[in-house]
């Protein structure tokens, strides 16, 4: 499934948290770029101002992670 794939709707059901659990989930499996553009999905879901600065740094982290080829976690 990539970023594309993901529709937004009324009913929240892409909401921040559930992107934002996706993205996590894509971090602990090493998959760098999907993660920072899952993140960016959030941070654009997100109504706090709190949430979208934890994605922001959180797309950092990823594109900073994806640039050095990191590995998944062990």
């Amino acid at each position: 499934m990539g970023i594309q794939d993901i529709q937004f709707n009324r009913e929240g059901l892409n909401s921040y948290h559930k992107l934002a659990s996706r993205a996590v989930t894509l971090e602990q499996q090493g998959v760098w770029s999907l993660a920072a553009e899952t993140w960016g999905a959030a941070k654009k879901a997100a109504h706090k101002e709190m949430n979208q600065a934890w994605a922001q740094a959180r797309i950092e982290f990823c594109l900073n992670a994806a640039t050095r080829n990191w590995k998944a976690a062990a």
